[in-house]
């Protein structure tokens, strides 16, 4: 019997192991027009609206926005800003999300997004940095 019980608490160690291997401090397959990622922190809405700018203050337009679930690397959005480098992200179920925003040329900026109802709307201004 300690044979089995040990047995059983390898297992379950190792299934732990694998679980947080699989858990992702960061966006998973999200388009990145560049070859880094950039943290923004953390948002918390029921929505989310924002302007993508350039390092001197231009617009983006059509920067890429894309929001992916947490811990299971699904992405449930995907669009473009208008030619003024806005967007608007609402319709989201309640939970923990990564939001990310990129163009052709620029880096991904990512932000850990708590979506909840008992929020109002976040508003972010963004200025993209170049990639190589």
């Amino acid at each position: 019997m300690r044979v089995w019980l040990g047995y059983g608490i390898l297992v379950s160690a190792a299934a732990a192991t694998l679980l947080a291997a699989q858990l992702s401090d960061v966006p998973q397959g999200m388009y990145c027009g560049g070859n880094r990622l950039f943290s923004e922190g953390h948002l918390k809405g029921s929505g989310v609206a924002g302007t993508v700018f350039d390092p001197a203050g231009e617009p983006v337009p059509k920067a890429r926005v894309q929001v992916e679930m947490q811990a299971r690397d699904r992405m449930v959005k995907d669009f473009a800003a208008d030619d003024k480098g806005r967007f608007r992200l609402k319709g989201l179920h309640e939970g923990e999300y990564w939001l990310g925003v990129s163009a052709p040329g620029y880096n991904l900026h990512y932000w850990h997004l708590t979506v909840s109802h008992s929020f109002g709307e976040a508003a972010v201004q963004l200025a993209l940095s170049p990639g190589t």
